[in-house]
């Protein structure tokens, strides 16, 4: 069920807001979709983000190893093994036909056909907006590069039915599509690259243990809020971005842009339907803190993860874990020092 609350988009909106893309931003979109979905299946997703440069198709891979899904996807996912097609058009001032009948579907499904490993499905991804005909005749001529007695499915999606999919998971319209104070992981890390005095992540060294901690308190149903306190610049930011980097847990986490101008009503928006999304909020103050770790705590499909220079609670409601991240010991800050030395040797 889709909370109305959200500020819904349209299809004629979804296609506006990606024409202005990046192939990058659109590959992140769709990856953050497909892994959002996928969440709670046994299935393995293979990312190959390479660029086909005469068409701008971007490929993808998802592996599903249960033979039933537990929500309608429309598509989207499916049992076996599922090869994407991520195709994005500016469609500002264009002919809609002519961009649709330049879809190299049938080529890429030829090629596919010929290779060693047929798959299962096959999903084609695009921001435009496709009329019935358009989407069945797109899907036919796929089809047929398979072969008229392939068994691929052969799905079809455009802006209405990728908007859909947005609605079902509201904390991707927020950081998708300006709907709030948030982004995704991806820009996280380009942020936390961006302050770094080396100009890249640094290697984690000497945080294992609290990584251990971390990750386990993440998956306690009973935790609604995590607090990581610690001196500035002490690596907060980089444990958080190290306990949310794999493709599920991406999928699931929202940063806030601006701590302070975050609401009750900002993270009642980012709830879903279903499932448990991240909220990671940065050099948040004590009063601030405690006031969102209160809502928080009666949302059942949110959790918060807050940075702070000092505990917020005095004393730790059930719901509530912090933890403490201290300053590298001697040695381990040593090594960290020389496995940034390498890296730079070894790059130059």
């Amino acid at each position: 069920m889709i909370d109305r609350a959200v500020e819904l988009i349209t299809a004629q909106e979804f296609e506006m807001v990606t024409s202005s893309w990046d192939p990058e931003k659109w590959a992140r979109f769709c990856n953050t979709l497909i892994a959002s979905y996928a969440e709670g299946l046994k299935s393995e997703i293979g990312v190959q983000g390479q660029i086909y440069a005469p068409d701008g198709g971007i490929d993808a891979e998802l592996v599903v190893h249960e033979p039933d899904l537990h929500e309608d996807t429309f598509g989207l996912l499916g049992p076996g093994k599922t090869v994407y097609q991520f195709k994005k058009r500016d469609v500002s001032g264009r002919n809609r036909n002519e961009i649709i009948a330049k879809f190299k579907g049938k080529e890429e499904a030829e090629k596919i056909a010929r290779g060693q490993e047929v798959p299962d499905r096959y999903v084609f991804l695009t921001n435009v907006e496709l009329q019935r005909k358009q989407r069945e005749s797109l899907k036919h001529k796929i089809q047929s590069g398979f072969g008229p007695k392939s068994p691929v499915a052969v799905r079809v999606f455009g802006a209405a039915e990728l908007t859909a999919l947005v609605l079902n998971r509201p904390h991707l319209q927020q950081i998708f599509f300006a709907r709030g104070p948030f982004y995704s992981y991806e820009e996280a890390r380009q942020m936390h690259i961006r302050a770094s005095r080396a100009g890249e992540i640094p290697p984690f060294v000497g945080r294992e243990e609290i990584l251990k901690e971390l990750t386990a308190v993440l998956l306690d149903p009973q935790c609604r809020v995590i607090v990581l306190y610690g001196p500035p610049e002490v690596g907060k930011s980089r444990l958080c971005l190290e306990a949310r980097k794999s493709q599920e847990w991406r999928a699931r986490s929202a940063w806030a842009s601006d701590p302070f101008q975050v609401s009750a009503e900002d993270l009642r928006r980012l709830e879903p339907p279903k499932n448990v999304v991240f909220v990671v909020l940065e050099d948040l103050d004590e009063q601030r803190a405690e006031e969102l770790a209160r809502h928080a705590s009666i949302r059942e499909h949110l959790k918060l993860i807050i940075t702070s220079r000092r505990p917020v609670f005095a004393k730790e409601p059930f719901w509530v874990r912090q933890l403490e991240v201290s300053p590298l010991e001697d040695h381990e800050a040593a090594r960290l020092i020389r496995e940034e030395s390498g890296r730079r040797l070894s790059g130059s």
